[in-house]
C-alpha cells in the first residue's frame, strides 16, 4: 500500500443540497451579522472576509473551533475570529441552560 494514498478514506461529502444547506436558519441562529458589519465598516479600504467565509467560520465556531483555528484555517482577522467564537460560545451556553424557553 502506498503511503499517502486514498485507500481507506471515506469520500468527501457535503450537505445534500450543497453548501447552502450549511447555512440554514437553525445553523445561523445567533450569527452576529450587525457586529461583523461594524467591524468591516471600521476598516475602510481593507479587504474584509466575504459572507461565505464568515458563515463558514460561524458554523465552525458553533462546533467549538477556537478563534486561533479560524484565523489560521480561514485567514480571518483576529478581532473577527474572536467575535465569532465569543458569540458562538454565548449561543451554545444559552442552548444548554436549563431555563431556556423551547424554540
Amino acid at each position: 500500500m502506498r503511503k499517502g494514498g486514498d485507500e481507506g478514506r471515506r469520500p468527501r461529502t457535503g450537505p445534500p443540497g450543497g453548501a447552502e444547506d450549511w447555512f440554514e436558519p437553525r445553523a445561523m441562529h445567533g450569527y452576529p451579522e450587525q457586529a461583523l458589519a461594524a467591524l468591516a465598516a471600521a476598516r475602510p479600504g481593507t479587504r474584509f472576509p466575504g459572507a461565505n467565509r464568515l458563515r463558514t467560520a460561524w458554523v465552525l465556531a458553533c462546533a467549538g473551533h477556537t478563534a486561533r483555528c479560524l484565523q489560521r484555517e480561514l485567514a480571518l482577522p483576529a478581532d473577527c475570529a474572536r467575535l465569532l467564537t465569543t458569540e458562538a460560545a454565548r449561543v451554545r451556553s444559552a442552548l444548554r441552560s436549563p431555563g431556556r424557553a423551547a424554540a
